[in-house]
């Protein structure tokens, strides 16, 4: 492949545009495996329509398998490319198709990286339907809003994006994770049971730290909905008020742990008879004094949940 493709290139070198635009009509290189192996073979023929060829990157990267999952039957291989090289390659040679690409995806791309913009292409998943990178996942997650995609396709889309998550504390995913909540907080659609199947993976992932806020959301637009998962939400709940106590406390302010999208998780968990969160006075107090303005109401179903009641007139 490697010779065909320095072959390719020297003919692109010495002929102009058009040239070149008659040898891509007349000679169709054709991709193909044989006993495991990726194989080209070359056909002569000329093509009247350009016909749009799907992508398969596991014939480009001869890797090895190293992850297994349950996802689609799914397994995963690293490419043996130094992506790092071709970014420089693009700079170097002022490529236009090269920054049409890195100008698309590099943005994506350092959303969750740590050693650079192409990490997220590090590892690609295959499925029954090609394979993914990383980054692919994400616009695929990304782009749902924007076209009528059934439920089934959808469901099978976050489950891709979660297999794709490595558990911390190593993973860079944390960024990952919280834009997969924040779309499964959108998607009101899925059932609960769905979405507490993939918030437990999370949490097994340890990928929940760092991410209350959208974990919140996430609970909140699905709270309530089915008898059966609600009893799921108990422990989970648990461990996120927990955590937002814990952050507000390492800050040096422990009385800030209790924002608005948790207060409302604490309430209408005690509202469900699901759990009951301890709150003190202080704490009511502290959010009636920033929240009370913009959310009386919240104020007060919170003296509810209270363990000392405040001034009513507060």
């Amino acid at each position: 492949m490697r010779s065909w493709r320095r072959q390719a290139l020297q003919w692109r070198a010495h002929l102009d545009d058009a040239a070149y635009l008659g040898l891509l009509t007349l000679v169709n290189p054709i991709r193909h495996w044989q006993e495991g192996h990726p194989r080209l073979t070359l056909s002569l023929s000329r093509r009247i329509e350009s016909v749009p060829v799907e992508s398969d990157p596991r014939w480009h990267f001869p890797g090895r398998l190293d992850i297994t999952s349950d996802v689609d039957g799914s397994h995963g291989y690293f490419p043996d490319v130094d992506l790092d090289l071709w970014r420089r390659s693009v700079h170097f040679e002022c490529d236009p198709d090269g920054e049409t690409v890195l100008h698309g995806m590099e943005p994506a791309a350092r959303l969750f990286s740590t050693k650079g913009p192409f990490d997220a292409f590090d590892c690609f998943l295959t499925f029954s339907d090609g394979d993914r990178s990383q980054a692919r996942l994400l616009l695929d997650l990304a782009l749902l809003p924007l076209h009528s995609t059934p439920l089934p396709e959808r469901e099978r889309v976050y489950r891709r994006v979660l297999a794709s998550l490595e558990p911390a504390p190593t993973s860079p995913d944390g960024t990952l994770a919280a834009f997969l909540l924040d779309r499964l907080a959108l998607d009101t659609d899925l059932s609960p049971a769905f979405v507490a199947d993939v918030l437990a993976e999370l949490d097994i992932k340890d990928l929940i730290v760092g991410q209350t806020a959208p974990m919140v959301r996430c609970v909140l637009a699905f709270l309530g909905r089915d008898e059966a998962v609600n009893a799921r939400w108990v422990a989970l709940v648990g461990r996120l008020l927990a955590r937002a106590r814990g952050g507000a406390a390492g800050w040096g302010r422990p009385l800030e742990w209790l924002g608005e999208q948790t207060c409302e998780l604490v309430v209408r968990m005690y509202e469900l008879e699901l759990y009951h969160e301890p709150i003190s006075a202080a704490e009511a107090e502290h959010f009636s004094f920033w929240h009370g303005n913009r959310r009386p109401d919240l104020v007060h179903r919170l003296r509810l949940v209270a363990d000392e009641p405040t001034d009513p007139t507060a």
